[in-house]
C-alpha cells in the first residue's frame, strides 16, 4: 500500500517528518502533500483542488491511503471525492480540547478511520456521530528525538539550564506557575515566541523557540530539569508530544498529573509528576539535589519511550487497521 501524507511539511520540526520517515522505514511507497505551504500561498480552494489532482495522477491500480495529519485547511467534501476515487483516508489529530470542535467532528466523519491523541476524547467524538474512532497517543522518532552526547561546555551552558520550559507560556495558567519557579531563585530558561510576559520571566526567556526536532534534542540533554504542564488534565491519556520527544532525549521530566497517565509511564520510574504549584517546586528543589535519582528517572524514560512509544509503533497500528 502507498500512502500520501497530507500535513503541513514546510517546517522542520513539523510532525509529518517523523510520520514520514516511519512509513518509509516500514517500506511503505510515501508521498507528501505540504497543505499549509499550498494554503498560504495559493489559498485553500486551491489547496483542497490541488490535492485532489494529486491522488487522481496517482496510479489507481496500487491501494492508496491519505494520512491527513490534523487536517487543517481540508475540506470535508474533498475526503468524500477522495475516497470516490478510491483512496482510504484517515485523520490523525494531535490535539485535545475541553469539548471536540465542531470542523473536526464533520472532517472526521467523512474519514475511514479518525485517530486522536486524546483517550478521554474517544466516547465524546462518538457521540457526535464519530463512528470509526481510536486512541492514538502521541510519540517520538529517535532520528531526531534523541541524547546529544558531544556538546561542548559553552553549547551546554548556551542550551541548558537546572530547570527549563519549552513552549507557550501564556496560557493554560503557565505564566503565574513558571512565574512561581523563577521567583524561588531557580535558574530557569524558557523557550518559545512567548510575548507579553511579566519582567521576572522576561529576563529567562530566550525569545525563540526550542523546535522540536534536534534543537529539542539539545535542550533536552543539556537541561537537568525539564517541565511539563499539560492542558486538560482531566482528559485521560492526552500527555502532549513534549512528554514523549522529552524522555526520547534522555530529559528528565517533571509535569503535572494527567489522568491516566500511569497507565503509560511510573512515576518516579520513567518520571516525576507534581500535584501542584507548591509540589512542583518542592520536587524541582529535591531533584537538582539528588542527581543519580534523576539521571536513573531520565535513562528508564528515555529506554521506555524507545521502545514502545516511536512513530514506527504508531504506523504500524495505523497500517494494520488499514490493511
Amino acid at each position: 500500500m502507498r500512502v500520501l501524507v497530507v500535513a503541513p511539511l514546510s517546517r522542520r520540526e513539523d510532525t509529518a517528518h517523523y510520520v514520514i520517515h516511519a512509513l518509509e522505514e516500514l517500506d511503505y511507497p510515501t508521498y507528501g502533500f505540504d497543505s499549509r505551504g499550498y494554503y498560504t500561498i495559493y489559498g485553500f480552494d486551491a489547496m483542497n483542488n490541488l490535492l485532489k489532482t494529486k491522488v487522481h495522477r496517482l496510479d489507481p491500480k496500487t491501494p492508496l491511503l491519505c494520512l491527513i495529519l490534523k487536517g487543517d485547511g481540508v475540506y470535508p467534501r474533498t475526503i468524500e471525492k477522495l475516497r470516490k476515487m478510491g483512496a482510504m483516508c484517515f485523520l490523525w489529530h494531535f490535539d485535545v480540547f475541553p469539548e471536540p470542535e465542531f470542523w473536526i467532528c464533520e472532517l472526521a466523519k467523512c474519514c475511514d478511520h479518525f485517530f486522536t491523541m486524546s483517550f478521554g476524547s474517544v466516547d465524546q467524538y462518538k457521540e457526535r456521530g464519530v463512528e470509526n474512532v481510536s486512541w492514538l497517543p502521541e510519540a517520538c522518532s529517535p532520528p531526531f528525538h534523541h541524547y546529544i552526547s558531544t556538546m561542548t561546555p559553552k553549547e551546554r551552558a548556551y542550551w541548558g539550564s537546572d530547570v527549563t520550559f519549552a513552549g507557550s507560556v501564556v496560557k493554560f495558567g503557565r505564566n503565574e506557575w513558571l512565574k512561581k519557579i523563577a521567583d524561588a531563585g531557580f535558574k530557569l530558561k524558557i523557550w518559545g515566541n512567548n510575548p507579553q510576559l511579566s519582567k521576572k520571566l522576561e529576563s529567562c526567556n530566550i525569545g525563540r523557540p526550542a523546535e522540536a526536532g534536534l534543537d529539542h534534542s539539545y535542550v533536552c540533554s543539556a537541561s537537568k530539569i525539564l517541565l511539563g504542564r499539560d492542558y486538560c488534565p482531566d482528559k485521560a491519556k492526552s500527555m502532549s508530544a513534549r512528554l514523549y520527544r522529552t524522555l526520547a532525549a534522555k530529559g528528565f521530566y517533571l509535569t503535572n498529573h494527567t489522568k491516566g497517565i500511569e497507565e503509560l509511564f511510573q512515576s518516579y520510574h520513567h518520571l516525576v509528576v507534581y500535584e501542584d504549584d507548591e509540589d512542583c517546586l518542592s520536587k524541582i528543589s529535591y531533584f537538582l539535589d539528588h542527581v543519580e535519582e534523576r539521571e536513573k528517572i531520565a535513562r528508564n524514560g528515555e529506554k521506555e519511550v524507545h521502545e514502545k512509544h516511536t512513530f514506527t509503533h504508531r504506523i504500524k497500528e495505523i497500517m494494520e487497521i488499514a490493511k
